[in-house]
Parts: C-alpha cells; sequence; structure tokens
C-alpha cells in the first residue's frame, strides 16, 4: 500500500511531537494565538507613531523637523532587529530593570513584562520604514496645485493638511502598512 504523503496535515493532524511527547497541535496552536497577539500589539504601537512621524516630517520638507525625524527613520530602518533588541534589552531589562529581558518569561503567561521588550523590537523596524513612506507620500502631496490653491483661497495650513493633503498622502502607506500583517506572522 502507498503511504500517504501528507498523512493528515490538511485536515489538522501534524502527528505527535518527540521532544514534547504530545500532539503537535497542542504545542502549535497556543503558539499561533501568542503570535497573533503580539502582532495586534506591534500594529497597534507602529501605525499611529509611524503615520505621526511621516505626517509631521513631510508637511514642511526640509525644515529642522524633516531632517531629524527621517535621521531617525533611517536609523531605525537600518538597524537590525537583533541588534534593536539587544540594546532594548540592554537598555530597559539590564540598565533599567523595568521589563524581563528574559525569553523563559515568556511561558509564564501574556503580560506587559513580558510583551514590552519583543513590541518595541518589532515595531521600531516598521516605524522608520512606514514613517518614511509616508513622508515621501506627504512631501508629494504637499507640492501638488490643488494644496497651492487651497492656500491662495486662504485656508489655514492646518486646514489644508488635514482637509485635502492628509487623505491623499495616507494611500501609499496603507499599502505598506498592509504588507506589514505577512511579515509580521511570518517573522
Amino acid at each position: 500500500p502507498v503511504e500517504p504523503t501528507f498523512s493528515g496535515v490538511l485536515q489538522g493532524d501534524f502527528g505527535c511531537s518527540t521532544k514534547f511527547k504530545t500532539t503537535v497541535a497542542s504545542k502549535l496552536f497556543p503558539a499561533l494565538g501568542a503570535t497573533g497577539i503580539l502582532m495586534f500589539w506591534v500594529l497597534v504601537v507602529m501605525v499611529p507613531i509611524s503615520l505621526l512621524i511621516g505626517i509631521l516630517a513631510g508637511m514642511r520638507e526640509g525644515s529642522r523637523t524633516d531632517r531629524t525625524l527621517s535621521v531617525a527613520s533611517i536609523a531605525s530602518t537600518a538597524t537590525p532587529e537583533y541588534v534593536s533588541g539587544v540594546i532594548f534589552t540592554v537598555i530597559f531589562a539590564s540598565w533599567l530593570g523595568l521589563l524581563n529581558g528574559s525569553a523563559a518569561s515568556a511561558s509564564r503567561g501574556i503580560t506587559f513584562y513580558n510583551f514590552t521588550l519583543p513590541v518595541m523590537t518589532l515595531a521600531i523596524y516598521g516605524i522608520g520604514y512606514i514613517a518614511r513612506m509616508t513622508r515621501a507620500s506627504m512631501v508629494e502631496v504637499m507640492t501638488q496645485q490643488y494644496i497651492r490653491t487651497a492656500r491662495l483661497k486662504g485656508l489655514s495650513f492646518g486646514s489644508v493638511v488635514v482637509k485635502h493633503a492628509l487623505r491623499n498622502a495616507l494611500i501609499a502607506p496603507f499599502t505598506v502598512i498592509m504588507l506589514q500583517f505577512p511579515w509580521l506572522l511570518t517573522g
């Protein structure tokens, strides 16, 4: 007889773990739940901060704020996650003693104390990336003719940004934000 190739994987039967002496599904599904919670909190932190940074930097191209935020976002994007993770662990766990720097604590459940460092580590890269995309989009929109027309009609700068520029500037960053889902799920 021919042995089935997938032997139950398509039905959710992943077999037994030789290390843990239990079914693979009993270990896999709780880990997927923790990954989903981690992904949710990374997005909650990453999206508003990155959009705010990108919008502030892109509103006035070439200003000191723009240059400072651009350098910070480039630095956060250029730093690998394993390096930022070590830096955050040294600062917040070793020096300040505010957070737990041990991976063994993750088995004790999902708490603020256990999840803050992983959330910060994963979010810092995405913040820089999305902020750069938002800034580029905002700079492009702010040079459009309809923005000049709105300013010449007497609308305040803030009103022009909120009512006219923001909606059009968020199209490209929204696409980039949606691309973060597979990255966060797969690592």
